[in-house]
């Protein structure tokens, strides 16, 4: 009887947590349609569509392959394993893909599954968002790569988890930088004062870190040089944090380069046509709380905040995804 009683309990306690992980009774993903998939091959990228999306596909493993190349040079790195990429002709079909285990939201353009690298993404009638989406995935994945390689060759050494506002800011200044929207947001919180630190920036996720990431990457690869950034992926296993790491490889602790950045946006601000003199962009932005902070990330629904990763990439099992309003 004990025995049973143990067998029971374990088992309400691991139903328990797969309710907690992946949703609760009655909102189990539905399978409408079996997908007759196929497979084209190019040079870096095993491509997988159903014949309804033929031509798209053809077009996106154009854009991928493009991407890697484009990518390989920038990061002077190659992906040892062969890229899956999985296109849907539409959200509703890609709802019900098996790679999440939840359905994606409306707003969710793309995501990379940490564990085996495969990226999937729907078509939704606009090709530059598409190309944009191929590329921002296929950053996490040399991402994952570079991470993956380095901690290989170090396996003895804590892993330092990068925040947000790095993966997804990097995602976004390697595929398209900023658009009118995100400049749009970023004027707005340089002349408010609301641009947040880089240490309130460490836990926040939502549509935030994209802009304000992207900002920072341009800032630091032009005060400091792009190189960096390969260099930090390689050296992360010599600290035993993210912001140790920072240091190290920038030179500057995380509040300089914080005041650095902050201090560079308001001088963009200052000399941007579009913002009338009357503002006063010169005094020193107010420091966002980690309140105002999440407030603003995780404003507007669905929004921008899955556009890169919707974890932080530390965890190996969670998944990295774009998505837009």
């Amino acid at each position: 009887m004990k025995s049973w009683a143990c067998a029971i309990a374990l088992a309400m306690a691991f139903a328990s947590s797969l309710s907690a992980q992946y949703g609760y009774f009655g909102q189990n993903k539905i399978q409408y349609r079996r997908f007759d998939w196929r497979v084209l091959r190019g040079e870096h990228v095993d491509l997988y569509y159903y014949p309804e999306e033929e031509e798209l596909g053809r077009v996106a493993l154009a854009y991928a392959e493009a991407s890697y190349d484009a990518l390989e040079r920038r990061f002077t790195h190659a992906v040892t394993r062969r890229v899956p990429l999985i296109v849907y002709a539409s959200h509703s079909d890609f709802e019900q893909t098996n790679i999440l285990p939840f359905i994606p939201p409306e707003g969710l353009l793309g995501v990379t599954e940490f564990l085996k690298r495969r990226v999937a993404l729907p078509f939704r009638g606009n090709y530059a968002e598409f190309r944009h989406t191929i590329r921002h995935e296929l950053v996490h994945v040399f991402q994952l790569s570079l991470a993956s390689q380095t901690f290989g060759r170090y396996p003895r050494f804590r892993q330092a988890g990068m925040p947000l506002w790095w993966t997804e800011g990097l995602a976004e200044f390697f595929s398209a930088g900023e658009d009118s929207r995100d400049e749009m947001v970023l004027r707005d919180m340089t002349i408010a004062g609301r641009l947040p630190s880089l240490p309130d920036l460490a836990y926040a996720y939502g549509g935030l870190v994209y802009p304000v990431g992207g900002s920072i990457h341009r800032f630091l690869a032009e005060r400091y040089g792009e190189w960096r950034i390969l260099e930090l992926y390689n050296d992360i296993w010599k600290y035993s944090s993210f912001e140790g790491a920072l240091a190290g490889v920038y030179g500057r602790t995380i509040d300089q380069l914080s005041d650095e950045w902050q201090y560079w946006m308001r001088q963009h601000c200052i000399s941007s046509p579009a913002i009338p003199r009357r503002h006063s962009c010169s005094s020193r932005p107010r420091a966002a709380t980690r309140r105002s902070t999440r407030r603003v990330s995780t404003g507007g629904g669905g929004g921008r905040w899955c556009r890169g990763s919707a974890a932080s990439s530390s965890n190996p099992s969670t998944s990295s995804s774009r998505g837009s309003t």
